[in-house]
Protein backbone atom coordinates (compact mmCIF):
# COMPACT_ATOMS: atom_id res chain seq x y z
CA UNK A 1 0.00 0.00 0.00
CA UNK A 2 1.50 3.37 -1.01
CA UNK A 3 1.92 6.37 1.29
CA UNK A 4 -0.94 8.29 -0.34
CA UNK A 5 -3.48 5.56 0.38
CA UNK A 6 -2.15 5.22 3.93
CA UNK A 7 -2.65 8.97 4.45
CA UNK A 8 -6.23 8.86 3.25
CA UNK A 9 -7.04 5.78 5.33
CA UNK A 10 -5.63 7.62 8.34
CA UNK A 11 -7.90 10.61 7.64
CA UNK A 12 -10.95 8.35 7.33
CA UNK A 13 -10.12 6.72 10.65
CA UNK A 14 -9.76 10.18 12.20
CA UNK A 15 -13.24 11.16 10.97
CA UNK A 16 -14.70 7.91 12.32
CA UNK A 17 -13.20 8.60 15.75
CA UNK A 18 -14.60 12.14 15.74
CA UNK A 19 -18.05 10.86 14.81
CA UNK A 20 -17.96 8.31 17.62
CA UNK A 21 -16.87 10.96 20.12
CA UNK A 22 -19.71 13.26 19.13
CA UNK A 23 -22.30 10.48 19.26
CA UNK A 24 -21.07 9.17 22.62
CA UNK A 25 -21.05 12.68 24.08
CA UNK A 26 -24.69 13.39 23.23
CA UNK A 27 -26.34 11.29 25.97
CA UNK A 28 -24.11 12.94 28.58
CA UNK A 29 -25.60 16.30 27.64
CA UNK A 30 -29.06 15.37 28.92
CA UNK A 31 -28.07 16.85 32.25
CA UNK A 32 -28.03 20.26 30.61
CA UNK A 33 -31.84 20.11 30.31
CA UNK A 34 -32.46 20.87 33.99
CA UNK A 35 -34.60 24.04 34.32
CA UNK A 36 -32.89 27.23 35.40
CA UNK A 37 -34.05 28.71 38.69
CA UNK A 38 -35.86 32.04 38.65
CA UNK A 39 -36.67 34.03 35.53
CA UNK A 40 -33.32 33.64 33.78
CA UNK A 41 -33.76 32.02 30.36
CA UNK A 42 -32.17 28.65 29.60
CA UNK A 43 -30.30 29.19 26.33
CA UNK A 44 -28.32 26.35 24.80
CA UNK A 45 -25.57 28.35 23.10
CA UNK A 46 -23.14 25.57 22.16
CA UNK A 47 -23.91 22.84 19.64
CA UNK A 48 -22.14 19.92 17.95
CA UNK A 49 -23.22 17.50 15.29
CA UNK A 50 -22.61 15.42 12.20
CA UNK A 51 -23.48 15.95 8.56
CA UNK A 52 -23.87 13.54 5.66
CA UNK A 53 -24.60 14.20 2.01
CA UNK A 54 -23.21 14.52 -1.49
CA UNK A 55 -20.77 16.78 -3.28
CA UNK A 56 -20.33 17.71 -6.94
CA UNK A 57 -17.58 19.63 -8.70
CA UNK A 58 -17.29 21.96 -11.68
CA UNK A 59 -13.79 22.77 -12.87
CA UNK A 60 -12.13 22.02 -16.22
CA UNK A 61 -13.97 18.71 -15.89
CA UNK A 62 -17.41 18.51 -14.28
CA UNK A 63 -19.57 16.08 -12.31
CA UNK A 64 -22.52 16.92 -14.59
CA UNK A 65 -21.56 14.55 -17.42
CA UNK A 66 -21.99 10.85 -18.18
CA UNK A 67 -18.44 10.21 -16.91
CA UNK A 68 -18.98 12.22 -13.73
CA UNK A 69 -21.01 11.46 -10.64
CA UNK A 70 -21.57 12.90 -7.15
CA UNK A 71 -19.53 11.68 -4.23
CA UNK A 72 -20.34 10.84 -0.61
CA UNK A 73 -19.59 13.46 2.05
CA UNK A 74 -19.33 13.00 5.80
CA UNK A 75 -18.20 15.37 8.52
CA UNK A 76 -18.47 16.84 12.00
CA UNK A 77 -19.29 20.37 13.08
CA UNK A 78 -19.48 22.53 16.18
CA UNK A 79 -20.59 26.06 16.89
CA UNK A 80 -21.60 28.78 19.33
CA UNK A 81 -24.76 30.90 19.19
CA UNK A 82 -23.68 34.50 19.59
CA UNK A 83 -27.31 35.67 19.64
CA UNK A 84 -30.69 34.41 18.38
CA UNK A 85 -29.69 35.85 15.00
CA UNK A 86 -26.03 34.80 14.65
CA UNK A 87 -23.90 31.74 15.27
CA UNK A 88 -20.25 30.98 14.50
CA UNK A 89 -19.42 27.47 13.32
CA UNK A 90 -16.41 25.31 12.40
CA UNK A 91 -16.54 22.08 10.45
CA UNK A 92 -14.37 19.28 9.09
CA UNK A 93 -15.44 16.89 6.34
CA UNK A 94 -14.11 14.28 3.93
CA UNK A 95 -15.56 13.62 0.50
CA UNK A 96 -14.78 12.57 -3.04
CA UNK A 97 -16.06 13.45 -6.50
CA UNK A 98 -15.79 12.09 -10.02
CA UNK A 99 -15.56 14.58 -12.90
CA UNK A 100 -15.59 14.04 -16.67
CA UNK A 101 -15.13 16.25 -19.70
CA UNK A 102 -17.90 18.37 -21.17
CA UNK A 103 -18.67 18.40 -24.91
CA UNK A 104 -16.81 21.65 -25.56
CA UNK A 105 -13.50 20.16 -24.34
CA UNK A 106 -13.82 16.63 -25.66
CA UNK A 107 -11.39 17.22 -28.55
CA UNK A 108 -8.39 17.87 -26.29
CA UNK A 109 -5.74 15.30 -25.42
CA UNK A 110 -3.90 14.58 -22.19
CA UNK A 111 -0.24 13.66 -22.53
CA UNK A 112 1.54 11.26 -20.20
CA UNK A 113 3.32 14.36 -18.82
CA UNK A 114 -0.02 15.68 -17.53
CA UNK A 115 -0.14 18.54 -20.07
CA UNK A 116 -3.14 19.32 -22.31
CA UNK A 117 -2.63 19.16 -26.09
CA UNK A 118 -4.87 20.00 -29.02
CA UNK A 119 -3.58 16.88 -30.85
CA UNK A 120 -1.73 13.73 -29.76
CA UNK A 121 1.86 14.59 -28.80
CA UNK A 122 4.70 12.55 -30.25
CA UNK A 123 7.04 10.49 -28.12
CA UNK A 124 4.59 9.73 -25.28
CA UNK A 125 1.27 8.09 -24.50
CA UNK A 126 -1.80 10.27 -25.11
CA UNK A 127 -5.37 10.02 -23.88
CA UNK A 128 -8.43 11.66 -25.36
CA UNK A 129 -10.44 13.76 -22.90
CA UNK A 130 -13.43 11.66 -23.97
CA UNK A 131 -11.80 8.57 -22.47
CA UNK A 132 -10.67 9.83 -19.06
CA UNK A 133 -12.11 11.17 -15.81
CA UNK A 134 -10.78 12.75 -12.64
CA UNK A 135 -11.39 11.31 -9.17
CA UNK A 136 -10.86 13.97 -6.51
CA UNK A 137 -10.52 13.30 -2.76
CA UNK A 138 -10.92 16.29 -0.45
CA UNK A 139 -10.29 17.16 3.19
CA UNK A 140 -12.27 20.31 3.94
CA UNK A 141 -12.02 22.75 6.86
CA UNK A 142 -14.75 25.38 7.12
CA UNK A 143 -15.50 28.52 9.17
CA UNK A 144 -19.09 29.76 8.85
CA UNK A 145 -21.16 32.65 10.11
CA UNK A 146 -24.81 31.56 10.20
CA UNK A 147 -27.48 34.26 9.96
CA UNK A 148 -30.98 33.04 10.91
CA UNK A 149 -33.37 34.99 8.70
CA UNK A 150 -36.37 34.01 10.84
CA UNK A 151 -34.83 35.88 13.80
CA UNK A 152 -34.56 39.28 12.10
CA UNK A 153 -38.08 40.56 12.80
CA UNK A 154 -38.77 38.91 16.15
CA UNK A 155 -35.72 37.36 17.86
CA UNK A 156 -36.49 34.37 20.05
CA UNK A 157 -33.94 31.92 21.51
CA UNK A 158 -36.52 29.11 21.54
CA UNK A 159 -37.81 29.11 17.96
CA UNK A 160 -37.98 25.59 16.59
CA UNK A 161 -37.58 26.52 12.93
CA UNK A 162 -34.59 28.28 11.42
CA UNK A 163 -33.67 29.48 7.93
CA UNK A 164 -29.99 30.39 7.68
CA UNK A 165 -27.71 32.13 5.21
CA UNK A 166 -24.09 31.17 5.77
CA UNK A 167 -21.07 32.98 4.27
CA UNK A 168 -17.96 30.87 4.83
CA UNK A 169 -14.20 30.53 4.39
CA UNK A 170 -12.55 27.21 3.52
CA UNK A 171 -9.22 25.42 3.42
CA UNK A 172 -8.79 22.22 1.43
CA UNK A 173 -6.39 19.36 1.07
CA UNK A 174 -7.05 17.88 -2.38
CA UNK A 175 -5.83 14.91 -4.35
CA UNK A 176 -6.80 14.41 -8.00
CA UNK A 177 -6.19 11.16 -9.87
CA UNK A 178 -6.78 10.96 -13.61
CA UNK A 179 -8.11 7.57 -14.70
CA UNK A 180 -9.18 5.82 -17.86
CA UNK A 181 -12.92 5.34 -18.34
CA UNK A 182 -14.06 1.75 -18.08
CA UNK A 183 -10.85 0.28 -16.63
CA UNK A 184 -10.16 2.93 -13.95
CA UNK A 185 -6.47 2.52 -14.76
CA UNK A 186 -4.46 5.34 -13.17
CA UNK A 187 -2.89 7.68 -15.73
CA UNK A 188 -1.68 10.72 -13.75
CA UNK A 189 -1.74 11.68 -10.06
CA UNK A 190 -1.88 15.34 -9.09
CA UNK A 191 -1.95 16.76 -5.56
CA UNK A 192 -2.56 20.23 -4.18
CA UNK A 193 -1.99 19.88 -0.47
CA UNK A 194 -3.49 23.24 0.46
CA UNK A 195 -6.07 25.34 -1.36
CA UNK A 196 -8.29 28.13 -0.07
CA UNK A 197 -11.86 29.00 -0.94
CA UNK A 198 -14.89 31.10 -0.09
CA UNK A 199 -18.58 30.50 -0.52
CA UNK A 200 -22.06 30.67 0.91
CA UNK A 201 -24.92 28.35 1.69
CA UNK A 202 -28.57 28.28 2.67
CA UNK A 203 -30.17 25.86 5.09
CA UNK A 204 -33.25 25.07 7.09
CA UNK A 205 -33.55 23.16 10.34
CA UNK A 206 -36.11 22.06 12.91
CA UNK A 207 -35.51 21.47 16.61
CA UNK A 208 -37.12 18.13 17.48
CA UNK A 209 -36.53 18.52 21.23
CA UNK A 210 -34.94 21.10 23.49
CA UNK A 211 -31.53 19.89 22.35
CA UNK A 212 -31.84 17.75 19.23
CA UNK A 213 -32.20 19.34 15.79
CA UNK A 214 -32.25 18.11 12.20
CA UNK A 215 -31.60 20.16 9.09
CA UNK A 216 -30.79 20.38 5.40
CA UNK A 217 -28.38 22.74 3.73
CA UNK A 218 -26.87 23.44 0.34
CA UNK A 219 -23.88 25.59 -0.52
CA UNK A 220 -21.38 26.49 -3.21
CA UNK A 221 -17.64 27.00 -2.65
CA UNK A 222 -15.31 28.80 -5.04
CA UNK A 223 -11.83 27.24 -4.89
CA UNK A 224 -8.94 29.67 -5.41
CA UNK A 225 -5.76 28.84 -7.30
CA UNK A 226 -5.12 25.77 -9.43
CA UNK A 227 -7.83 23.48 -10.77
CA UNK A 228 -8.70 20.93 -8.10
CA UNK A 229 -9.49 18.28 -10.75
CA UNK A 230 -5.87 18.16 -11.91
CA UNK A 231 -6.75 19.11 -15.50
CA UNK A 232 -5.08 22.04 -17.28
CA UNK A 233 -7.49 25.00 -17.54
CA UNK A 234 -9.33 25.76 -20.77
CA UNK A 235 -11.81 28.56 -21.41
CA UNK A 236 -13.83 27.52 -18.37
CA UNK A 237 -13.56 29.92 -15.44
CA UNK A 238 -15.44 27.78 -12.93
CA UNK A 239 -13.59 26.08 -10.10
CA UNK A 240 -16.31 25.32 -7.60
CA UNK A 241 -17.79 22.62 -5.38
CA UNK A 242 -21.49 22.18 -4.60
CA UNK A 243 -22.47 20.58 -1.27
CA UNK A 244 -25.85 19.13 -0.26
CA UNK A 245 -26.00 17.70 3.24
CA UNK A 246 -28.29 16.68 6.08
CA UNK A 247 -27.23 17.71 9.59
CA UNK A 248 -28.00 16.30 13.02
CA UNK A 249 -27.07 18.62 15.89
CA UNK A 250 -27.22 18.67 19.67
CA UNK A 251 -27.41 21.89 21.70
CA UNK A 252 -25.83 22.17 25.12
CA UNK A 253 -24.54 24.71 27.62
CA UNK A 254 -26.54 27.44 29.33
CA UNK A 255 -26.36 31.20 29.63
CA UNK A 256 -27.85 31.90 33.05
Amino acid sequence: MNETNKTWEHQHRRLSVLLLLVCSFLPCMQAQNAPVQGNAPNHHRWYAGVELGTSLGVSTFTSFTSAGKPGFEGGVLGGYRLSPLLSAEAGFSLYSMRLGTSKCCSDYWLGADGVRYIAPATGMDNYSYRDIHSTVKVQQYALRLNVDMLQIVRPDWDKRWSLTLSPALYAFGTQATLKENGTDAILVKHSEYLQLGAGAGIGGSYRLTGNLGIGLRSGVVWVFGKRFDGISPTDHKENLIWHNTMTLTWRFGCNK
